[in-house]
């Protein structure tokens, strides 16, 4: 785990919506999953010339649709989260940095502007968990675990 936490539980959940957990201080609290269909963008799509004006209405345009998972999903907001990914992608032709680097970004921009999250920096992540697997039904899983302080 390269958060520096070990962990001995995963993204053992699917589907979408909220569990509630011990809460203690220090333990994990509510977890909550959505799924958002992709396949999402890499970073391939926007290096080269002329590409900063396609990141900037994908980016609008992943605002929405993430948004709208975060909505049927009923996300509630957190403190501090421990977020799993677990990426889907549809063959191994792209690098799984590729694909995660930009999407990750895309829904965490969304999380925050929704409110579940307070943000995205130091204070409000503990650490993320990144998986990928090849799938006929592209996108990411995302299982948010609330951190204890």
């Amino acid at each position: 785990d390269a958060s520096g936490t070990e962990r001995n539980h995963g993204p053992e959940r699917a589907g979408g919506g909220a569990d509630e957990g011990e809460g203690e201080e220090g333990e994990v609290g509510m977890k909550q999953s959505l799924f958002i269909p992709g396949p999402l963008p890499g970073m391939n799509d926007y290096i080269g010339k002329g590409q900063r004006f396609k990141y900037n209405t994908d980016k609008k345009r992943w605002a929405l649709t993430v948004g709208a998972c975060i909505r049927s999903a009923k996300l509630q907001p957190v403190e501090r989260a421990f977020i799993y990914w677990k990426w889907k992608e549809k063959n191994r032709r792209r690098d799984p940095d590729n694909f995660i680097a930009i999407g990750k970004k895309f829904i965490l921009d969304a999380l925050t502007t929704c409110g579940v999250l307070k943000g995205d920096g130091w204070d409000h992540i503990e650490g993320f968990w990144d998986t990928w697997e090849v799938s006929d039904e592209p996108g990411v899983l995302v299982i948010i675990e609330e951190e204890g302080r």
